[in-house]
C-alpha cells in the first residue's frame, strides 16, 4: 500500500495569474511555507506517525520537495495549474519521488 502526502496547497494560483507569471514570472506568489504546509495537514501527519511502515506501507510526502522549489515556476512554466494541483511540468519534478514504488509495482512486489 502507497499512502501519498497532500501537496502543500498554494494560496494565490489561479488559472488567471498563472498566465501571467508564465509571462512574467516576478508577479508569482510566494510558495507556501513549510509551517504552513505542517499545519494544514497536522491530523494527516499525526495520524500517519503511529503506523507502522514495512516494505507492504510507503508514505510518500511530496511536500518536502515541492516546498524546496522556491518558486512557483521554473523557466517560466507553472508548476500548479492551481492551488491544489500541479501541472504537468510540477508533476514532472516528482518523477524520482515516484519512480521507486512504480518499480516495485513492475516487478511485482
Amino acid at each position: 500500500m502507497v499512502f501519498v502526502g497532500d501537496f502543500p496547497s498554494q494560496p494565490g494560483v489561479n488559472s488567471r495569474n498563472l498566465r501571467l507569471v508564465s509571462r512574467w514570472p516576478w508577479l508569482a506568489p510566494h510558495p507556501a511555507t513549510p509551517e504552513d504546509h505542517r499545519t494544514q495537514n497536522a491530523k494527516v501527519h499525526q495520524a500517519l506517525e503511529g503506523l507502522p511502515r514495512s516494505e507492504d506501507f510507503v508514505v510518500l510526502d511530496p511536500g518536502p520537495e515541492i516546498l524546496g522549489w522556491q518558486s512557483l515556476t521554473r523557466d517560466a512554466a507553472p508548476l500548479y495549474i492551481d492551488s491544489h494541483h500541479l501541472s504537468d511540468e510540477g508533476a514532472l519534478l516528482l518523477k524520482s519521488l515516484f519512480e521507486p514504488v512504480f518499480r516495485q509495482m513492475q516487478d511485482g512486489r
